[in-house]
């Protein structure tokens, strides 16, 4: 499951860094309303600017740096932010993260 910062029907605020309750139960229910059944679910989620993995009861979730870098708007309200790209590969059972950052 991928996301982008808010979900426009039910929450005005952006998903969170981390999972917290509310959030986790979100997925939780939406998980549950789709039928979705694996012991790997992963929820990963763009734009804060930073990198976070935080593990829940049902499925990990994942934020993820912005390729973009820093906006007008992101360095008015949080400052200058470089671009970043995380990746995943999956092979057999074995899982390798990273993440790459720009130098500007």
């Amino acid at each position: 499951m991928i996301t982008k910062l808010k979900d426009n029907n039910s929450q005005t605020r952006q998903f969170p860094l981390t999972l917290n309750p509310q959030t986790e139960l979100f997925f939780a229910n939406y998980i549950a309303e789709k039928g979705i059944c694996s012991p790997h679910i992963y929820v990963v989620k763009g734009d804060l600017h930073n990198y976070a993995y935080t593990t829940g009861k049902q499925f990990d979730y994942i934020s993820v740096g912005s390729m973009y870098g820093s906006s007008n708007y992101i360095t008015a309200n949080f400052g200058h932010t470089k671009w970043s790209i995380n990746y995943t590969i999956v092979k057999n059972k074995d899982i390798l993260m990273g993440t790459i950052k720009g130098n500007n």
